[in-house]
């Protein structure tokens, strides 16, 4: 069959990537197992629709549940907050797929198409509140890791929708081109998903805890927003290359919304432009002494390059080796831009 060699593929990347990442890491995260069950899942729709082994044909409905949480757990442990007790009752979702497709089969096709879709759904609304809600991503990244959650909000509903087509198929075309769906769409949603989950724009440099320590009177928003030059400016904190809102906010003892809103308010921008803005302007005044670029860029609280890039040509209007050749020069095409 044309879909044969498609999820056997996927499955092989797929762990390769994920054992490239733990070799990185030393330890298994959120996002490397969301990997790894995506590869199993290729695996398991390789096996179960190929070779027809039953064993896996049982969990290809359980596997399709469980990457929709995951997906979600990832999200919230990784770029929002820690795990909480109360995340334990999203467990009912595949334990509910197992018993609707124990008891009651014929609502399984229904399930498969809205736990996809609503999580992605939800992760959405989310993130339509911008990147200041990703308060344990580095600020580093810009927005970058907001488009790669977006992108993943999308994954899951592409794979929502893809589920929704298959069964169409079996009701028009007698499920004659199930095969080929399920190679371009299943496995294609499968692959997105587990290269998606293992972009640098998505690792969480945030260790601390969430809770955050406020000080008995809530500050007037003039005095937060001097409080917080002040900590860029003489404590530099913007050096940090793990810093986060969440970090920044203990650090100045107040609320990470309520930091965001008066930094917005102030600034007109989200929280990693600001922070950046002071990272790029650190950079300059290197480059403009002789350093390299790549020197500029790490001490400046840059980890990538790309990322350091992409900012200082937002904010000066050129790149950084032009800015590094002539300074001068630079600003001139500033100005003009």
């Amino acid at each position: 069959m044309p879909s044969f060699p498609i999820p056997v593929f996927t499955a092989v990347t797929l762990t390769y990537l994920f054992l490239l990442n733990l070799r990185r890491e030393q330890r298994l995260t959120w996002l490397s197992a969301l990997v790894l069950v995506c590869a199993v899942q290729s695996g398991a729709l390789a096996g179960g629709l190929h070779y027809e082994i039953s064993m896996l044909r049982r969990w290809m409905p359980i596997g399709a549940s469980v990457l929709p949480m995951l997906v979600w757990y990832a999200f919230q442990f990784t770029a929002l907050r820690r795990p909480r007790s109360s995340d334990l009752w999203h467990l009912v979702v595949p334990v509910g797929t197992w018993a609707i497709w124990m008891f009651e089969p014929a609502l399984l096709d229904a399930l498969l198409v809205v736990v996809p879709i609503g999580y992605g759904v939800a992760i959405g609304l989310v993130l339509c509140g911008g990147a200041d809600r990703l308060v344990r991503s580095g600020l580093s990244m810009g927005e970058q890791s907001l488009r790669i959650w977006w992108l993943l909000a999308g994954a899951l509903i592409v794979s929502g929708l893809a589920e929704a087509l298959i069964s169409l198929s079996y009701i028009l075309w007698k499920g004659q081109q199930v095969g080929i769906l399920i190679s371009v769409l299943h496995t294609g949603a499968l692959l997105s998903l587990g290269s998606l989950a293992l972009s640098q724009g998505l690792e969480s440099p945030e260790e601390e805890p969430d809770d955050v320590l406020t000080p008995d009177d809530p500050l007037p928003e003039p005095e937060l927003w001097a409080r917080v030059q002040v900590h860029m400016q003489e404590k530099k904190a913007f050096l940090d290359p793990d810093l986060t809102l969440n970090r920044l906010a203990r650090a100045l003892r107040v609320p990470a919304k309520t930091l965001s809103i008066a930094i917005n308010r102030a600034t007109g921008e989200n929280v990693s432009r600001f922070v950046n803005a002071y990272r790029i302007d650190h950079a300059t005044d290197l480059l403009q002494a002789g350093a390299s670029v790549t020197e500029a860029m790490l001490t400046s609280g840059f980890n990538t390059k790309s990322n350091f890039n992409r900012e200082f040509l937002r904010l000066k209007g050129c790149p950084p080796s032009k800015w590094q050749v002539s300074p001068t020069v630079a600003e001139a095409v500033q100005q003009r831009g």
